[in-house]
């Protein structure tokens, strides 16, 4: 390890210690500096100590990663207690960027509910593609309760189903998913 290792990881925890939430953000306010020791740190106090920044759906980022999710590691289960993310982040757990798993899809459903019906209509598109993506069926569940709550994210979602049906462009090749 280079020195320069060492002391980036003594500011990180400094950081840590005087407060989470900044050391939350040194990674993206340190862009210039080499971030891979840094992020690698903040990771693993993240992981250590969940409960410190829960309320920040921003620290999310250094839990639920892709090799977090594919290796099912135990503390997964925190983030069913994280704050709610951004819906763009949501449906990034129903996509090919994470492995399905039945704990982030879970966290994902929870935080797209908890936004009003009429906030998820621009996210439409995006919501049926994820059903391509969603093997344990919480989409198809999330897209049900969203539609019974609002007449035109209803109308919206069926037009939507119905122009993503077929994957050609003539309309000759039916979608099977």
């Amino acid at each position: 390890m280079k020195s320069t290792d060492k002391t980036w990881r003594e500011s990180v925890n400094l950081a840590w210690e005087l407060s989470p939430t900044l050391a939350i953000f040194l990674p993206v306010r340190l862009k210039s500096v080499e971030m891979g020791v840094v992020t690698e740190e903040v990771s693993r106090l993240v992981r250590h100590y969940p409960e410190a920044v829960m309320h920040l759906s921003e620290a999310l980022t250094y839990l639920a990663t892709p090799d977090v999710v594919l290796g099912d590691y135990p503390e997964l289960n925190n983030i069913l207690q994280w704050a709610r993310c951004s819906p763009i982040r949501a449906l990034s757990f129903f996509s090919r960027q994470y492995p399905p798993h039945p704990i982030t899809a879970q966290y994902a459903v929870r935080s797209l509910s908890s936004y009003p019906a009429d906030a998820v209509l621009f996210y439409i598109p995006q919501l049926v593609q994820a059903v391509r993506h969603d093997s344990m069926g919480y989409v198809v569940e999330l897209i049900k309760s969203i539609a019974d709550k609002s007449q035109l994210v209803a109308h919206q979602l069926i037009w939507n189903m119905q122009t993503n049906m077929f994957l050609d462009e003539e309309g000759h090749q039916k979608d099977r998913e």
